[in-house]
């Protein structure tokens, strides 16, 4: 779900404007595009403030079209080219080139952690989902916050995604089953899993890691962080199909 933006793209933490000129405005003004940085990594704004370049973008095309067609045109022998005279051409594309660009200040995004993000997402869910349905996700979830809940969103990389794949593989299909279990840290719960040689099956790694790429793909939604850190992280567990019983006249 990753957020997009006509003629904008984010570089590292901020979105940055490109927008190609019309051939013959580009002649006029000696660049090919308008480019700009919108000084913010907040997607909502970066859209907002795309608009406004957008409308100045406009309103420069018009202008050159408008001036260039205004352009005297110098005296030509036979068989040359008529075309404007340059001293005209200079002081039209100094007029556009001097147009102030949009100014933004630069925006200090206070990131949140793990922590806050996941309570304010489990509390949204809890009005969506069954109780069955939103005990899974809870569950997965405050795994996951167990070992990261400090980071702030954007503290989260590939890295974080590969380790917590690696810890989920390690637990015991019985850690929810047992009293002894209950409001263990995702690392205390692999510590316990070892006392066993059972594992949950690659369904239920991936439905827990599903439930936590859903989560992040929210927080990119809702601006929270640019974009989901872990899409690029490979899910390698095999999961097998579930069989199911043949229908017999028995």
């Amino acid at each position: 779900m990753s957020a997009r933006i006509r003629y904008a793209y984010l570089k590292g933490q901020t979105w940055l404007y490109r927008r190609n000129y019309p051939k013959e405005v580009a002649v006029l003004l000696g660049q090919q595009a308008l480019k700009q940085s919108l000084k913010t990594g907040d997607v909502k704004v970066a859209r907002q403030r795309a608009a406004e370049v957008n409308a100045r973008y406009d309103e420069m095309v018009q202008a050159a079209i408008s001036g260039a067609s205004a352009l005297p045109v110098s005296k030509a022998g036979s068989g040359d080219w008529a075309r404007p005279t340059e001293a005209a051409l200079a002081k039209l594309r100094a007029a556009l080139l001097c147009v102030e660009p949009s100014s933004y200040v630069e925006e200090d995004r206070i990131s949140p952690t793990v922590e806050n993000s996941v309570r304010r997402y489990l509390m949204l869910r809890q009005g969506q989902l069954r109780h069955g349905g939103f005990k899974s996700v809870r569950y997965s979830l405050e795994l996951f916050q167990s070992k990261f809940g400090d980071l702030k969103l954007t503290e989260l990389y590939r890295a974080e995604g590969r380790l917590f794949l690696s810890l989920i593989s390690g637990l015991s299909p019985y850690v929810g089953k047992s009293e002894h279990t209950r409001g263990l840290s995702l690392d205390a719960l692999v510590t316990w899993s070892r006392k066993g040689s059972a594992r949950i099956c690659g369904r239920t790694q991936r439905r827990i890691w599903s439930q936590v790429n859903h989560w992040l793909d929210w927080c990119v939604y809702e601006a929270e962080v640019d974009s989901n850190p872990f899409t690029s992280v490979r899910f390698e567990a095999k999961v097998q199909p579930k069989p199911y019983a043949v229908p017999t006249d028995a």
